[in-house]
């Protein structure tokens, strides 16, 4: 007679799973025996976002978006962490993202040159009270940078 469609949607959270790269060295083990000095080769394996860290890329960016497109600190993230059995310190994803915004650099300043050849560009410019701020009251405004 009829069909009638139900839409639901489901949201699925985040999720962590270890990845594991195995790196296999190789050499002539009868060019050892014989006293053939011989080099040792490494297979290729994909090569660490940050050098001797576990963060990767997704990981990286997930951070950087809780942190600066949700407003969540670090210590909120720590917690949420540790309820999916994840010990990642404060100061480990504060390494994270700070080794991540050098890594974010050329894109970066190719956005600001291509701001910057615009003829007209568009500020937002809300004020902001800052407490402690050199060389002004506590009562002056501010602009967010």
């Amino acid at each position: 007679m009829k069909t009638e469609e139900r839409v639901e949607i489901e949201i699925i959270a985040a999720q962590a799973k270890a990845k594991k790269y195995l790196t296999t060295y190789y050499t002539c083990r009868n060019c050892q025996k014989n006293g053939t000095k011989t080099p040792i080769i490494a297979a290729k394996s994909p090569k660490a976002l940050i050098p001797k860290s576990m963060a990767s890329p997704s990981a990286l960016a997930y951070l950087m978006n809780q942190k600066y497109t949700c407003g969540m600190p670090l210590y909120r993230m720590e917690q949420d962490f540790l309820r999916m059995g994840l010990v990642f310190p404060r100061q480990t994803m504060s390494n994270w993202i700070i080794a991540g915004a050098s890594l974010l650099e050329p894109l970066v300043k190719e956005l600001k040159r291509e701001l910057l050849s615009n003829t007209v560009l568009m500020a937002d410019e809300t004020t902001v009270q800052v407490l402690h701020e050199p060389g002004k009251t506590a009562q002056s405004k501010s602009y967010t940078r």
